[in-house]
């Protein structure tokens, strides 16, 4: 879910980056958006070596602060060029954990991979306690700007219920049709947050449509957070059911 959650970010930002930058003839815009992704693969690859290197050979007891402050700047410039910066700190992250398949004779002299995941494995710990502090921000800031009114206003939810439906019916039909994967309980777990809010506001004032509003975004989040949480119960309770069987003696 995690993969497939950030994967669907990023491809869901590219394509509304190009839609939303895109000028002149759609071939022209779609050559060019080409060309921005493979420049930004070149460099997310050169710019991963780097910080890779960066966090081997610092010694000092204050590393991990440059390599992601590293990040946040490359993040930055790619956002200033228009780049898809995004997909750059992903390809980090896959280098990163996929670092055993850049083992050859040349790297096995420049880095002692012992130390290197050693090293990555305190670096994980550290951003997963810091994407949790993140997301627990995100939530209270979405609870202060909440309104009651949004959430209960009915032309609101039609609309609201109306898109949630959409994303879980063809969530639906791509488990079934493409993956041919059960549902449950994948298929409860489609959240929408900090990246559907921050699209919504990037949105120039003369493109967004009349009646998709602020209120209709909460209710959206809202509701599929709704869904994540039955789909958790549910699967505890699958769980649950399942392991005093597995644990039961045979009969004899």
């Amino acid at each position: 879910v995690t993969y497939e959650s950030s994967i669907s970010d990023i491809v869901g930002i590219l394509a509304f980056d190009f839609i939303l930058l895109s000028s002149g003839s759609l071939g022209t815009g779609v050559l060019r958006f080409f060309a921005e992704l493979i420049i930004t693969l070149m460099a997310s690859v050169l710019f991963s070596a780097g910080l890779a290197l960066l966090l081997h050979k610092i010694n000092h007891h204050v590393k991990y602060v440059i390599i992601m402050t590293s990040i946040i700047l490359i993040y930055a410039l790619a956002k200033l060029v228009y780049l898809p910066s995004l997909l750059v700190v992903l390809i980090f992250g896959l280098i990163m954990n996929n670092n055993a398949l850049f083992k050859n004779r040349f790297s096995l002299k420049i880095i002692n991979f012992d130390e290197f995941n050693a090293d990555l494995s305190s670096f994980k710990n550290i951003v997963t306690e810091l994407t949790f502090i993140i997301r627990c921000f995100f939530f209270i800031l979405f609870g202060f700007y909440t309104r009651l009114s949004d959430l209960l206003n009915l032309n609101n939810l039609l609309i609201s219920v109306t898109i949630a439906l959409s994303i879980f019916i063809l969530r639906a039909l791509f488990f079934k049709m493409v993956l041919r994967a059960p549902l449950s309980p994948l298929l409860y777990f489609a959240p929408r947050g900090l990246i559907t809010i921050l699209l919504f506001f990037s949105i120039p004032s003369i493109m967004l449509l009349p009646f998709i509003n602020v209120g209709v975004i909460t209710q959206v989040i809202f509701i599929s957070i709704l869904m994540m949480t039955f789909g958790n119960v549910i699967f505890k309770k699958a769980g649950e059911a399942i392991a005093p069987d597995a644990n039961a003696l045979p009969r004899t």
